[in-house]
């Protein structure tokens, strides 16, 4: 090892202490060790090199991460009713309703995600904006087949006709699937301008 080599060069070296040799062979060392792990990443062999997941971990905890979108674009503009939670209509095909991994059911707004129980990390985003008006209160909320909700309502404003919700979880059994609602309560039915869901499984 060059460590070592480099301590053999400069042992009889005038001037050169027991405690700098040792530093300098310890440095030899680490560029040894350096230089394997470069040499093993970058060989062309047809397969990603072994070292690269125990040495990398951080970065790559899953390749790629998986995901599910659901949409209801301007094209349905559902009408929902004052003051009662209501599962848009998926648009669909629309670029925003896809399948990266994670199965998606159009037909019940929902996205399907399996999982290990306890140990699987899954973000859910959910979203959604109406026409302009200025009464009452926007709400969207993420509800679950195992019973957990989570849910974000505001004031509507002339500055904000929506909401948002944001949620990562842990998931409590093997198969859960996702879908969302929204709400508003400006005293009479309201047009729904979009509304978003997004599922990733992180790792």
């Amino acid at each position: 090892m060059f460590g070592n080599k480099l301590f053999e060069a400069l042992k009889d070296v005038e001037g050169v202490n027991t405690e700098d040799l040792q530093r300098a062979r310890e440095l030899g060392n680490r560029m040894d060790q350096q230089a394997n792990m470069a040499t093993a990443l970058l060989t062309p062999n047809g397969n990603l090199s072994p070292n690269i997941f125990s040495h990398h971990s951080e970065s790559f905890s899953i390749l790629p991460h998986e995901v599910g979108s659901i949409i209801n674009g301007s094209a349905d503009a559902d009408s929902i009713s004052n003051a009662t939670w209501s599962t848009p209509t998926i648009t669909s095909p629309h670029i925003s309703t896809f399948s990266r991994g994670l199965k998606i059911d159009v037909a019940n707004a929902r996205v399907h995600v399996s999982a290990l129980a306890g140990d699987t990390e899954i973000l859910v985003l959910a979203w959604c904006d109406f026409a302009a008006n200025a009464d009452g209160e926007r709400g969207v909320r993420i509800v679950t087949n195992d019973s957990s909700v989570r849910s974000n309502v505001v004031p509507a404003s002339a500055n904000n006709d929506g909401a948002q919700v944001i949620h990562i979880r842990v998931a409590p059994q093997d198969l859960t699937w996702y879908t969302f609602e929204v709400f508003q309560s400006s005293g009479g039915a309201l047009v729904l301008d979009f509304a978003n869901m997004v599922v990733v499984r992180l790792r």
